[in-house]
Formats: C-alpha cells, sequence, structure tokens
C-alpha cells in the first residue's frame, strides 16, 4: 500500500529549505496554475468527454478529483493513468454519490422553482424559497469536498456524505470564496457566449477546467487542516503508518486510505 502523504508518481526536484517563508496561498494558486496549466485543461477536457449523465458523472468527478487533489498538495499526477485509476477504483461509490448528488440538486432546483412562483400568491413561500436557497448551498459545498474524500479516505457512503456536510459548515469560508469564484467564471462563461459566439469553445477548454482548479485547491487544505495535520503533530511516528483519519461528527476516527493501485 502507498504512503497517503506522497504520491506514487513524485519527482524529485531541488527542493525547498524548511527554513523558506511560506508562499501566501493566492501566489501559490498561480504558480501552481501556471505550472500545470497545460495538464488541468487536458484533465478537464477528459472529464467532460467521460461524465456521461447519471451513468458516469460519479466515476468521472472521482477520476478528476484524484488528479486536481495531486495537484492542489503540489504532486505529480500522470493525467490519462491517473484519472482512470481514480474512475476504476471509485466506481461503485461514484456511481452511487452521482445519482444522490444529482437527485439532491434536482429536488432543491424544483423546490426553488416551484416556491419562486408561488411567491406572489403567498408571502409564506419567501421563507420557503429562502430555506431551499441555503439547502442549494449546502448540496453545492458538500460537492466541494465529497469526491476528493472519496478518493481519498476509504470510508462508506454514509460517512462519507456525514463528512462532506461537516466541511460544508466548517469551511464556510474557503467555500464562500470558492463559489464567488465559480459564479466570477459563470458569468464569464455567459457574457461570452452571448458578445462571442465563436469563442464558446473556451468555455469547456479554458473555464471549466480553471474552475474544477480552484474548488480543488481551495477545499483541499480544509482536509489537510482538520485531518492530516493534527494527526501528524500527535503521531508523528506514523507518517508512514498505513492508517489515517477521517473527520466524522465524533472527532475523529482511523480508516484506511485508498489503495494507489488497481488490480489487473
Amino acid at each position: 500500500m502507498g504512503n497517503f502523504f506522497a504520491s506514487r508518481y513524485q519527482k524529485e526536484g531541488p527542493g525547498v529549505s524548511k527554513d523558506a517563508p511560506q508562499k501566501k496561498r493566492f501566489f501559490v494558486f498561480f504558480d501552481v496554475y501556471t505550472r500545470k496549466f497545460g495538464k488541468i485543461i487536458l484533465v478537464g477536457l477528459l472529464y467532460l468527454l467521460c461524465c456521461i449523465p447519471v451513468v458516469t458523472f460519479g466515476p468521472a468527478t472521482c477520476g478528476l478529483a484524484l488528479v486536481l487533489r495531486n495537484f492542489a498538495r503540489e504532486e505529480h499526477a500522470f493525467v490519462w493513468h491517473d484519472f482512470f485509476v481514480g474512475f476504476k477504483m471509485n466506481w461503485k461509490q461514484g456511481l452511487t454519490l452521482g445519482i444522490i448528488n444529482l437527485l439532491a440538486f434536482f429536488m432543491v432546483g424544483f423546490a426553488l422553482w416551484y416556491y419562486y412562483d408561488q411567491m406572489a400568491a403567498n408571502s409564506f413561500f419567501v421563507v420557503l424559497f429562502a430555506i431551499c436557497l441555503l439547502c442549494l448551498l449546502l448540496v453545492l459545498f458538500m460537492t466541494f469536498y465529497i469526491y476528493t474524500l472519496t478518493v481519498t479516505f476509504d470510508l462508506p457512503i454514509k460517512k462519507l456524505l456525514k463528512n462532506s456536510a461537516i466541511f460544508a459548515l466548517l469551511g464556510i469560508r474557503a467555500n464562500l470564496i470558492t463559489t464567488l469564484c465559480c459564479l466570477f467564471l459563470i458569468v464569464l462563461a455567459v457574457l461570452l457566449f452571448i458578445t462571442f459566439p465563436a469563442l464558446t469553445i473556451l468555455i469547456p477548454i479554458f473555464i471549466l477546467p480553471t474552475m474544477f482548479f480552484i474548488i480543488a485547491f481551495n477545499t483541499y487544505p480544509q482536509i489537510k487542516k482538520f485531518l492530516i495535520d493534527p494527526y501528524m503533530t500527535e503521531h508523528p511516528q506514523n507518517e508512514n503508518d498505513t492508517q489515517e483519519t477521517v473527520f466524522s461528527d465524533e472527532l475523529l476516527i482511523e480508516s484506511a486510505p485508498k489503495q494507489k493501485e488497481v488490480k489487473e
């Protein structure tokens, strides 16, 4: 079993002094984004090609999450190989989670449409509409985390859903920043579609992959901060242990990490 804290495919470089000052996350983002730009575009296009609504949405998102998680923690990844490793390793859970995820968005979206349509007749529906908006944010924030948790930890679906809900609330600041960045890119895509239809091709090639990377880059540090760092502080001797910690409503519980290889 591979070491969870080190990518299976990690090229050695010149290294960085442990006394070197830490870069601000804002600058780290652009550093990683520019260095991995071609691979981010490639994995985004690969995801769009492999993402069939309902059928492969979940497994394909797991493959995307695996590659972008490695980029977010500044590790090497082979885009094609690692994408399909994530897809194949997590296809059962990914399929179920994908259906649950899409169903949740559909139900909340339908409720929003219905309550909005009824607000003119009864002001009580304004309250219900506001509650549904909060539910929509919760589902969206959970989506930011659930696939990264799936490719990282070996947990049943119930605990994956519970943990993603906790991170949706725990990382509220990062989640709101991520949402605002995604909204900006969505508005940019709409404006591009309206004003320069010929450049619409940039949406799947550039805008969507950038959005995917922003989500991974902003959410993975929350998992590291509340799971990995506290565990390594308390158990420095277990850096190469096959057990990792998983966040739950009972604080920390141990669980085996995902295998790094797929058996043929």
